[in-house]
């Protein structure tokens, strides 16, 4: 589950935040103030904020010896509030889920209208994995995984092994597929030259 450092479009409503924090306590009960701040990436008084709102819902409940000591626990009212809230994050997060596969399922069947069925993804990212089961949809043959990054090579993605960008011309695809969101302007320039050898790169 992402925190507020990891959004830039979809920024966290007061829901989101609730629901991380009550699923923090639920992991850890003795979990500090502090402590759910850094999990849930919220300035220390706003955690504090939510915690003595919680507490006057009935949500949670607070015991402990001494201040230093507190611990933090759901009550019956908190783990259907949990449940309830889950619930919701799940559904809109595969709605988000399904929309980005209908727009990739757009994007690559124009690469399938060019001509471009054996390819190679270039980027073993989450991109990639919402791409390739859309891909085997459409008829695609992803013949290999590729990834600049040395730290991802040699692993396994969808069953096969993320190989440096230099196995490119070995392999000789129809197409690249540049499936980093990230980079794909750099990572375009970095292989462009394969247009004159006849394999197709395109971005996503």
């Amino acid at each position: 589950m992402l925190s507020n450092n990891h959004l830039k479009f979809l920024q966290p409503t007061p829901a989101f935040r609730e629901l991380m924090i009550l699923l923090e306590i639920g992991k850890n009960s003795r979990i500090s103030q502090n402590g759910l701040a850094q999990r849930v990436g919220l300035a220390p008084s706003m955690v504090n904020n939510y915690i003595k709102d919680l507490i006057q819902r009935g949500i949670i409940e607070i015991g402990g010896q001494s201040p230093r000591r507190l611990n933090y626990s759901l009550t019956s009212k908190g783990l259907d509030q949990r449940a309830v809230l889950l619930s919701s994050y799940m559904i809109e997060t595969i709605k988000l889920y399904k929309n980005a596969k209908a727009e990739f399922k757009i994007r690559l069947s124009k690469l399938m209208e060019e001509g471009i069925k054996r390819v190679i993804f270039y980027g073993a990212g989450e991109t990639a994995e919402v791409v390739f089961p859309v891909a085997e949809e459409l008829g695609f043959n992803v013949v290999a995984v590729v990834d600049n990054d040395p730290r991802k090579q040699g692993q396994e993605f969808a069953g096969r092994i993320i190989l440096d960008p230099s196995h490119i011309e070995r392999i000789r695809p129809d197409g690249v597929v540049i499936t980093s969101l990230g980079y794909p302007y750099q990572i375009y320039e970095s292989i462009k030259h394969l247009e004159g050898q006849g394999i197709k790169v395109r971005k996503l």
